[in-house]
């Protein structure tokens, strides 16, 4: 089947759900993504972001990452959401993050996104 449309993003919406309950794994929210065309119609709605609080350096602060949606293959989990355009990727992780901070008070300071280093893992 071929189809033949031109797929133009126009804006990125994400929303955070935060568990109800303190976890003993390092989740702090689960994430959805929408996006959007120029004329603000859904053209994808995504779910299955995991936010996770990592400490990288012990002599940091913990950061605030992103995994992208995945299902379990045997012992392992498989990503099924690719951003094969890395800045688009980087875009998209950094909405959760901003959206993360802003909606929380927490004491967790990471660094900006756009200050990143090449290669930081979200």
């Amino acid at each position: 089947m071929q189809l033949n449309k031109k797929i133009e993003i126009n804006e990125l919406i994400p929303s955070l759900t935060f568990p109800k309950t303190q976890r003993n794994d390092n989740i702090v929210a689960f994430g959805e993504l929408l996006i959007l065309d120029p004329t603000g119609d859904t053209i994808f709605k995504v779910k299955g972001f995991i936010l996770r609080e990592k400490q990288f350096n012990p002599n940091k602060e913990p950061v605030v990452t992103v995994d992208a949606p995945a299902f379990k293959s045997g012992a392992n989990y498989m990503k099924s959401f690719i951003i094969e355009d890395k800045n688009l990727y980087f875009k998209v992780c950094e909405e959760f993050v901003n959206k993360f901070y802003s909606e929380t008070e927490s004491q967790i300071s990471g660094p900006s996104l756009a200050e990143k280093e090449e290669g930081m893992p979200f």
